[in-house]
């Protein structure tokens, strides 16, 4: 049989891109006047992920920290404690993370679609007084109002302990900052804590306009 010419290579199945699973992100956000980065990824199905707060000036501020330090006006752990506050460890303590939040997929007793707060953590009291951070507020609420924008697009339920997590808070003060957030005792036998049902989606936070926009 005489060869046809064809080049078998051309008839090859061409590669079908993968489906992103988690949508990247990274905003510059304003937290009561000040500006941060906002970043991490959003998950399209229940996966682990993490979210950030960075400072936008960190080299300037770090700059500042490492003479504080030497001065031994700062603790040399600082920065220890500013990657663990970014919530994982896999943020790079120069990046300026002052504060993050840590989700995994819940267990469920149901074929309910749930998160589960791992943890959520905001560290701004090292930092320098000349810039404006130092003990800045409202990073926690910030995240915590982003999650829920999140479940409520997905229609996902959250689940978190509050024994387990906080963001400078203790007792009860925690449990009314989570009440504040739209969360009630939960009434599940696996998650002892809190937890919030999906509401209407609030369009005014940023993973919201990041949804709207995919």
């Amino acid at each position: 049989m005489k060869g046809t010419g064809i080049n078998m290579t051309e008839l090859q199945t061409p590669e079908i891109p993968q489906k992103e699973e988690k949508i990247p992100f990274s905003r510059e956000v304003k937290i009561r006047g000040k500006k941060y980065i906002f970043d991490g990824e959003i998950p399209k199905e229940l996966d682990h992920f993490n979210w950030c707060l960075r400072v936008p000036n960190w080299e300037v501020q770090k700059k500042k920290l490492e003479e504080l330090i030497a001065k031994g006006e700062r603790s040399s752990s600082v920065f220890e404690n500013l990657q663990l506050a970014s919530g994982e460890i896999s943020f790079h303590p120069w990046n300026g993370a002052v504060a993050g939040i840590t989700v995994d997929p819940a267990e469920s007793e149901t074929d309910e679609k749930a998160m589960l707060v791992v943890g959520i953590q905001t560290m701004t009291s090292p930092l320098p007084d000349e810039y404006g951070y130092r003990n800045a507020r409202g990073l926690g609420s910030f995240l915590l109002d982003n999650l829920g924008a999140l479940a409520d697009y997905r229609g996902w339920k959250i689940y978190l302990d509050p024994s387990a997590h906080g963001a400078g808070l203790s007792g009860g003060e925690l449990d009314q900052w989570y009440v504040r957030h739209g969360y009630s005792r939960s009434t599940s036998n696996r998650v002892h804590g809190f937890q919030r049902d999906p509401q209407t989606p609030d369009n005014r936070q940023v993973i919201s306009k990041i949804l709207e926009g995919a």
